[in-house]
């Protein structure tokens, strides 16, 4: 499988409880015989949601063009009604077979494939499609997997998770100064970053991108290591008047904020490696 760098994965399936909670954008259908209800959409209270739509006598952001739902003669009826505001453009989703039909009709209407984003469905394993925004490639069963090549597109202001690890670092070194060394000391910080960063190849974690609120919820998440970390610099081993009970309790709570982090981390980074 292709291996994509500064991309993100979405998620479509027309039972939204298969799809993992972790996932950065999500796609579901706002009509037909498997229209998912609220309470499936509020799973995913972080993601970008795209809601696809099997009539071109509806709204939404994604127009499904397959046998049996909207046909490429309806497409540019449909551009030309669309009408939400928080997406660029409208979007079809068809496959490699139908686009070109696709692009027939909105020529013929006086429009040009310019005047859409095409979501490709190959579900072969193919990524990478001439032309296309975001590529459906595998059928997991529960869900399919799409990877989006364009983050602009997606929309919810998309975050690069390299910046991620930055802010892993920054704490890595906030705290092994700790650590060592007492009360922190914040110079040669983005040293220590730049280096490790070079060490490892660029990026300090895979990769990828995230949403607005993920990316927040992440640097929250930061900001309470570093305030535990801050907390504990009067209460080393051995320093005058240290309660050793309140030691005990500010250090367990620094490991379950720890282990809180890795996880937010990993669920960020959308499951890839560390």
């Amino acid at each position: 499988m292709t291996s994509h760098r500064m991309s993100e994965l979405m998620y479509d399936s027309i039972d939204a409880t298969g799809i993992p909670g972790s996932a950065a954008v999500v796609a579901g259908y706002g009509d037909g015989k498997y229209l998912w209800p609220s309470s499936w959409w509020d799973l995913f209270p972080a993601a970008v949601h795209l809601v696809i739509v099997v009539s071109a006598a509806h709204a939404g952001d994604v127009l499904d063009v397959e046998d049996g739902d909207a046909t490429p003669a309806e497409v540019p009826g449909w551009v030309r009604r669309f009408n939400r505001p928080s997406r660029r453009r409208p979007t079809i989703y068809c496959n490699r077979v139908t686009w070109p039909r696709v692009v027939a009709a909105l020529e013929a209407a006086g429009l040009s494939a310019a005047a859409v984003d095409w979501w490709a469905a190959t579900l072969d394993g193919t990524q990478d499609v001439a032309g296309a925004v975001a590529v459906q490639y595998e059928d997991l069963g529960p869900y399919d997997v799409s990877v989006i090549h364009d983050p602009t597109w997606a929309g919810g202001h998309m975050v690069p998770t390299s910046q991620l690890g930055d802010d892993l670092l920054v704490l890595v070194h906030h705290l092994t100064q700790f650590w060592c060394f007492g009360p922190v000391d914040p110079t040669g910080q983005q040293d220590f970053v730049n280096t490790v960063r070079a060490g490892v190849g660029v990026n300090t974690i895979a990769d990828g991108w995230m949403t607005l609120p993920q990316a927040q919820a992440w640097q929250a998440a930061i900001a309470r290591l570093v305030a535990d970390d801050e907390k504990l610099t009067h209460l080393q081993t051995g320093a005058p008047g240290v309660d050793p009970v309140q030691l005990q309790a500010s250090l367990a709570q620094l490991a379950k904020d720890v282990q809180q982090v890795l996880v937010d981390l990993q669920a960020a980074a959308g499951n890839q490696a560390l």
